[in-house]
């Protein structure tokens, strides 16, 4: 499922980690770069991804370059998803979001909400 992505893959990522992925297709577009993280689609195998974490364990330097976005900075599109996804609290947009759903059902526009999380 494309755009889903939990808070563990931020977590390991501020934790000083190289996450392993497996999914969303579009990752890319949640990471602060593209080595940021190594994504398990790229290997044709669980043995080619196990060898190439090996790799990794035995270099630290590779390690390093996967990292290198800490020091060097993050992309365009990983910055507006983290203010999108931090501005408000994860309870309280669930809370929007039901909210406007339920108006929908009942045929009633949502309301506009501010960064804030009340209504504009």
């Amino acid at each position: 499922v494309d755009d889903y992505v939990t808070e563990k893959f931020f977590g390991a990522l501020t934790s000083g980690s190289v996450p392993v992925t497996r999914g969303p297709r579009n990752i890319a577009d949640f990471a602060p770069s593209p080595d940021a993280y190594i994504d398990s689609f790229q290997y044709k195998t669980p043995q080619e991804l196990v060898a190439h974490l090996q790799r990794l364990a035995a270099d630290e330097d590779a390690y390093q370059r996967h990292l290198a976005w800490k020091s060097t900075g993050v992309s365009a599109q990983f910055a507006r998803v983290m203010a999108s996804t931090t501005d408000i609290h994860s309870a309280c947009r669930a809370c929007l979001w039901t909210h406007s759903t339920l108006l929908a059902e009942l045929g009633r526009p949502p309301p506009r909400y501010s960064i804030s999380g009340g209504a504009a």
